[in-house]
């Protein structure tokens, strides 16, 4: 497993914002060592959040579920 990467705050707010370019329905954090994505859910009635050590994963995670079919999302929470 590769090690974080450490990086300052301006570029983690940086590389978040850009994540949040590439994945628009979706909030993009991080903070303590945690990077995190909001996004919506179908129903309207609460958010996702996905999280990951590493921002690649967090990005093939929210990738991952922006290609599920509507019906496997509902089940999915």
């Amino acid at each position: 497993m590769e090690q974080p990467r450490t990086r300052s705050a301006e570029e983690s707010s940086a590389l978040a914002a850009v994540i949040g370019h590439a994945f628009p329905r979706w909030t993009v954090w991080h903070l303590n060592g945690w990077w995190y994505a909001a996004g919506p859910h179908p129903g309207g009635m609460c958010a996702r959040t996905l999280h990951a050590t590493q921002p690649g994963d967090l990005c093939r995670q929210v990738d991952d579920y922006e290609q599920r079919p509507p019906a496997m999302l509902e089940a999915a929470l």
